[in-house]
């Protein structure tokens, strides 16, 4: 078995958004870390739409030179093809190329002294009195020890890892798919509803450059429903000559009950910090992991890194973001049980009763929760869904 003779303060699992930032705030504080990714580079084969929230690169600092552009603009088609053309009051998400995004992030690990290894997939997480072992197998088939003062978990959707250290795994996920094509004439990011189309959530076509991303997330099994919408909105990319490989994801809803162990934190998807109406999981991931990195640092300042003195974390990080993951999973659940005629009223609705003023006044990409609510109240039908 070959090792690192180096002991590291923090290891992080997983090269997303979430482990990365992590990381890159521990490196800036001095710490010596290292993250593990199974894939052979950063950012490969990603299944995101690339949508983020405007505010999201000034808030954590980030290079915005994966930013393809602004929206301010959505069209949303109803299940009978009847189209609300919405523009906000200003630009409230940005198109990015996500996997730029991940590579400037990990780029900022590096610049403050990490180090990061591709090709590395870690098998097992095992806690000692003074410290914890990595245990892991490299891309040639050799295996590895690293250790560390510390470990975080950031495999997003993976559960092994967290059902080995008995810290459970989600009950719930939809699924997603998404393909990218080339220009398709599309103007603007549209948005489609309905049972036909994408039972419990959507489908989407978001313009990016000279490419369109072509995707959707159900609580069904999505092959057949991506299948039927592209050969029906977007025939020049039903055949694969006209299209990237489709990538399928299931996306975790609902946060774990546990996200902290002995010497152990997770982030991000793997800790449900996850946008439970559409599936996005950069923002809440950012902020979880903003408080790791605050609660392992000190933990590893008084060198005291038990359960109790890292559960801090699962506090802070729930008390910011635990009721935005909770509502947006209510607010699914009342849409999953909508009829195709009731989100064809609620496109009516929209039209005529001040709902998109309502939403232009107190719409915000990344916090939901009180326009959702607001909206439950506003909209009388939606109480006969909760009963």
């Amino acid at each position: 078995m070959s090792k690192l003779t180096e002991v590291y303060d923090t290891v992080v699992v997983g090269a997303g958004p979430s482990g990365l930032q992590t990381a890159r705030l521990m490196a800036e504080k001095g710490r010596r870390v290292l993250v593990l990714e199974k894939k052979e580079s950063v950012g490969q084969d990603i299944v995101c739409t690339g949508i983020i929230g405007k505010s999201v690169f000034q808030e954590f600092d980030l290079p915005r030179t994966s930013l393809v552009r602004d929206i301010q603009a959505v069209d949303l088609v109803s299940p009978l093809g009847t189209t609300i053309s919405y523009s906000h009051s200003a630009p409230f998400a940005s198109v990015v190329d996500r996997s730029l995004f991940d590579r400037n992030i990990a780029a900022l690990v590096e610049k403050a002294g990490g180090r990061i290894c591709c090709g590395f997939e870690v098998n097992d997480l095992v806690v000692h009195p003074n410290r914890m072992d990595i245990l892991c197998r490299d891309d040639k088939g050799e295996t590895w020890t690293f250790r560390s003062r510390a470990a975080v978990i950031a495999t997003g959707v993976n559960s092994v890892l967290k059902k080995k250290l008995k810290l459970g795994a989600s009950k719930e996920y939809v699924n997603a798919v998404q393909t990218v094509a080339g220009n398709t004439g599309i103007g603007r990011t549209t948005v489609y509803f309905g049972n036909r189309v994408a039972p419990g959530a959507f489908a989407w076509a978001v313009p990016a450059g000279d490419i369109t991303r072509i995707g959707l997330f159900t609580n069904k099994e999505s092959k057949a429903y991506f299948d039927r919408f592209l050969g029906k909105h977007f025939p020049e990319a039903a055949s694969n000559g006209a299209r990237e490989k489709t990538r399928y994801k299931p996306i975790v809803q609902g946060a774990y009950a546990r996200t902290f162990s002995d010497r152990l934190l997770v982030v991000g998807e793997a800790a449900g910090q996850v946008k439970t109406t559409t599936g996005g999981g950069v923002y809440f991931g950012m902020i979880g992991a903003r408080y790791a990195a605050s609660v392992l640092e000190e933990a590893l300042q008084r060198d005291r890194l038990t359960g109790k003195d890292l559960a801090p974390y699962e506090k802070q990080w729930k008390k910011h973001i635990l009721r935005e993951i909770l509502v947006g999973h209510y607010a699914r659940k009342i849409y999953s049980r909508m009829s195709d005629n009731q989100i064809e009223k609620l496109f009516i609705l929209a039209k005529t009763n001040g709902v998109l003023p309502f939403i232009r006044e107190n719409g915000n990409f990344d916090w939901q929760s009180d326009l959702i609510l607001g909206l439950v109240k506003k909209v009388p039908f939606l109480h006969s869904l909760l009963q």
